[in-house]
């Protein structure tokens, strides 16, 4: 088993794909900014066709859109990033808001997410 190492960036909202999975435009410095598609760590949200997918995907859209994000991914000692398919694993701070802080942990309070692993079935199957 590998050490996982933060990687912190600062990040603003592209796109909501579902209500755990979004796109995000990176600041890489100097003026470089590039998007990414990232998954939640430790939650999972709805699938398409759940009576709340298009709830938990609009409260997610909302709550990102024109904040300021602070991104954490995760590195392993081996220079690969905890991805899930394409995506990165990431944790998510709203920042300014602290009703919200945590995106993950905001989703599950609203009852919009799940703890979860990834590892066995999905919670809301």
């Amino acid at each position: 088993m590998s050490i996982l190492q933060p990687r912190v960036f600062e990040a603003s909202f592209k796109r909501v794909i579902d209500g755990d999975t979004f796109e995000l435009w990176f600041d890489l410095g100097f003026d470089t900014w590039q998007a990414h598609e990232v998954r939640l760590k430790g939650v999972d949200t709805p699938e398409k066709g759940h009576s709340l997918y298009q709830e938990a995907k609009d409260l997610t859209g909302f709550v990102l859109q024109n904040r300021k994000l602070i991104v954490t991914t995760y590195k392993r000692e081996s220079g690969t990033y905890d991805m899930s398919l394409t995506r990165y694993v990431a944790d998510v701070l709203v920042v300014g808001e602290p009703q919200i802080g945590n995106l993950a942990t905001y989703l599950v309070n609203m009852g919009m997410a799940k703890y979860w692993d990834g590892k066995g079935p999905h919670p809301w199957s």
